[in-house]
């Protein structure tokens, strides 16, 4: 088979979308305000799930490079802790 993965079912529905996507671009580039306003609503929900992963990425990559960052400076002073703010007003 070409696609052995993928169904003859789920193929012509992606193609259907795909030719609905296109149809609505089409309108949407002559002007017809229906069409500009669905194509953004297709869009933002395209691409919103994109901008939470990249900035839960970046977040997860800014707190392993804290952690790294604050083993290193308790290493090189033998052990010692730091007081950060949230632990000052704690106490």
């Amino acid at each position: 088979m070409l696609i052995p993965p993928y169904s003859l079912r789920f193929l012509l529905a992606l193609t259907t979308i795909c030719a609905g996507i296109s149809l609505l671009t089409t309108f949407a580039t002559q002007q017809a305000d229906w069409a500009i306003a669905l194509l953004a609503t297709v869009a933002s929900v395209l691409i919103t799930p994109l901008v939470f992963a990249g900035i839960f990425l970046l977040t997860v990559g800014l707190a392993w490079l804290r952690g790294a960052t604050l083993a290193r400076l308790r290493d090189s002073t033998g052990g010692e802790r730091f007081l950060f703010v949230g632990e000052m007003i704690a106490s």
